[in-house]
């Protein structure tokens, strides 16, 4: 029995630190890094094979003690890979792919598909990859490869690594019907984690890009809720290719980039979360001649000299006024009565002592109730006999059956 329990244990703790870290990058820990894989990338946009669509890989991480580590130009992204889900490593593929393009990085690889629609990527290093690709259009649709990352090599069914890997890269489907709509909308909006409104700066700017080329400078304010809206997007720019290059908010750190599609519409999403470390040093909201909301402008601009004043018209001499006549004397005044001296004040009646106030009564103990905490310890203490007691009481009829 004991041991039973001693395997129990055991086994909970070892699940206690798999969940620490990500499961596949505790397999990783395990395979032979010194050896070359091959990734295999294969596109089917409607389920047809495509010859010709651009797909890049980038190395952006390798493990590091049962945990990924960000390497090369990828190191100053920021982006978090460890205890991800699914959802959390798409989210983190788009953010590694949007800070590849606004740093112009290059791959570490890049083909085209072959008439089978699979692009090839040889003697590649373990790690984890990033693959994108490029739009490819057809008719009405255009299919965009949706981003990813793969660890290479990967996990076959059996559990041991596989050193040739083989992905399907997933796509978006934007259909134009009726013919190409005129135009689309962007949208960038800013999220703010871990902050108090009264923390947040009056404006913030951001720079846009689009594949690498600035598009257009954005300014986000509390008047416009954090949000700016631009119609009359060219609808060939409907894909997840804009990065953005915030201006540092002072007291915050960038917790993230988003940009998603849906219909006609493009958003880009900012996340800034506070950074405790180094809250911002004067916010807004600490001035109370600037509330939360208003940029003031430190210096204040120099004001125009003024002109000098005209001096003013001397002014004509007045009049000599004439001489006042001499006041009469004044008529001696009586030698004032001299007051009466004031009787004696009375002597004011000594004030009676204080009564001696009561004894006050002796504390009172503590009532029964008062302490609580001992009655379910008495409570799973009486279950614990009344179950010992069943037990008892079962071996000892067993016994007596038997005899």
């Amino acid at each position: 029995m004991r041991k039973q329990n001693i395997w129990r244990v055991a086994a909970s703790v070892l699940l206690c630190l798999l969940l620490a870290f990500s499961h596949e990058a505790v397999f990783a820990a395990f395979y032979d890094t010194s050896k070359q894989t091959e990734l295999n990338v294969t596109f089917r946009p409607g389920g047809a094979s495509v010859e010709g669509v651009t797909f890049r890989v980038y190395r952006a991480a390798e493990v590091v003690g049962g945990r990924y580590s960000l390497v090369g130009s990828f190191a100053e992204s920021g982006v978090s890979l460890n205890g991800l889900d699914t959802a959390g490593m798409a989210g983190a593929a788009r953010n590694l792919s949007s800070y590849a393009k606004k740093k112009n990085i290059a791959p570490d690889g890049e083909r085209g598909t072959d008439t089978n629609g699979t692009a090839v990527f040889s003697g590649l290093s373990a790690g984890l990859y990033l693959v994108e690709g490029d739009v490819y259009r057809s008719g009405r649709h255009a299919y965009t490869p949706t981003p990813f990352l793969i660890n290479c090599p990967s996990r076959g069914q059996d559990g041991n690594p596989e050193y040739s890997v083989k992905a399907e890269a997933k796509y978006t489907d934007d259909y134009t019907p009726g013919g190409h709509p005129s135009s689309a909308t962007l949208k960038v909006v800013k999220k703010w984690i871990g902050d108090k409104e009264s923390q947040r700066p009056g404006t913030i700017t951001i720079e846009l890009f689009y594949k690498g080329t600035h598009n257009r400078t954005v300014t986000l304010t509390r008047a416009n809720n954090w949000t700016y809206t631009a119609a009359g997007i060219d609808t060939s720019r409907l894909t997840e290719d804009w990065t953005v290059d915030e201006v540092k908010v002072d007291g915050y750190v960038t917790d993230g980039v988003d940009v998603s599609i849906s219909g006609k519409t493009i958003t880009v999403s900012v996340t800034n979360k506070l950074d405790t470390k180094n809250p911002p040093t004067n916010p807004p909201g600490d001035n109370p001649s600037h509330p939360p909301g208003d940029k003031p402008s430190y210096p204040p601009d120099n004001p125009d000299n003024p002109n000098n004043p005209d001096n003013p018209d001397n002014p004509d001499n007045p009049n000599n006024p004439d001489n006042p006549n001499n006041p009469d004397n004044p008529d001696n005044p009586n030698n004032p009565n001299n007051p009466n001296n004031p009787d004696n004040p009375d002597n004011p009646d000594n004030p009676n002592n204080p009564n001696n106030p009561d004894n006050p009564g002796k504390p009172k103990l503590p009532q029964t109730g008062m302490l609580w905490w001992p009655v379910p310890v008495m409570y799973l203490s009486g279950m614990v006999m009344v179950a010992a007691g069943t037990v008892v009481r079962r071996k000892r009829n067993g016994q007596s059956g038997k005899e």
